[in-house]
């Protein structure tokens, strides 16, 4: 048997994400959302980037790889996906105040590594289990209900 494991690849051709965006798939692929246009990625009032359609936060990737970084001080910013920004110039801001991030978060600063991302006030980031953890839990209630059953025909 072969498995057969697909990407889809989407260049964003925009440095501002201006309101909400979805992403649906069937859970089956990888999406990538590129970003690497010169200046930094910033997100306005109400911008969030949500999945449906079984795709899960893992299999999403908002990938910043401008020089400008990315800023989401002002906006509220929800998302749920891996995000990575790598700024890869001293000028890069990595600002993820007021936003609210359910997955993964990836930041490399290269060229200044003692500069710091600000998370600052309102920043939230949602872990999100494991789709193991999620069938760990699931079997130990089945486990138990099970269990409680025979125990109580006894």
């Amino acid at each position: 048997m072969e498995l057969l494991q697909t990407a889809y690849v989407f260049n964003i051709n925009s440095s501002t994400i201006g309101g909400p965006i979805t992403v649906k798939g069937d859970g089956n692929a990888l999406i990538i959302l590129n970003y690497s246009l010169g200046t930094k990625l910033t997100a306005n009032s109400g911008s969030k980037i949500v999945v449906t359609g079984g795709v899960n936060s893992d299999q999403v990737l908002l990938n910043d790889t401008s020089s400008g970084g990315m800023d989401t001080s002002n906006s509220g910013f929800v998302y749920t996906g891996a995000l990575a920004i790598n700024s890869a110039s001293a000028g890069a801001v990595m600002n993820l105040s007021s936003s609210v991030i359910s997955g993964r978060l990836f930041l490399n600063d290269s060229v200044t590594p003692t500069n710091a991302a600000s998370l600052g006030n309102g920043f939230t980031l949602s872990p999100t289990p494991e789709p193991s953890t999620l069938f760990l839990i699931g079997g130990a209630l089945i486990g138990i209900a099970i269990v409680s059953k025979r125990f109580r025909r006894q």
